[in-house]
């Protein structure tokens, strides 16, 4: 996963995976983060993960993959809101 701040102070990410299904887990964070705002993006709860019927229907490996990626999302938010106060 990669991510850039633009000008406009909106966050864009990047990501892939070898696996199918990890590609259209990140293609729907993706779709749900990129292009808010830092602020935007930690005030932004994954509850349509649940919403989707995903908790109860992907294996715990999967699951926590999905939670570390948010995890790295919310991080990349936390230092790209850190790094445009500091401007």
């Amino acid at each position: 996963m990669k991510a850039d701040l633009d000008a406009a102070g909106h966050v864009h990410f990047l990501a892939d995976s070898d696996a199918l299904i990890v590609k259209g887990l990140i293609a729907l964070l993706l779709r749900v983060y990129s292009g808010l705002t830092p602020q935007e993006i930690l005030e932004t709860q994954p509850n349509f993960i649940a919403e989707l019927g995903f908790e109860g229907n992907l294996s715990p490996s999967r699951a926590n993959g999905l939670q570390a990626m948010i995890k790295q999302i919310k991080y990349y938010a936390l230092a790209y809101q850190s790094l445009l106060a500091t401007r």
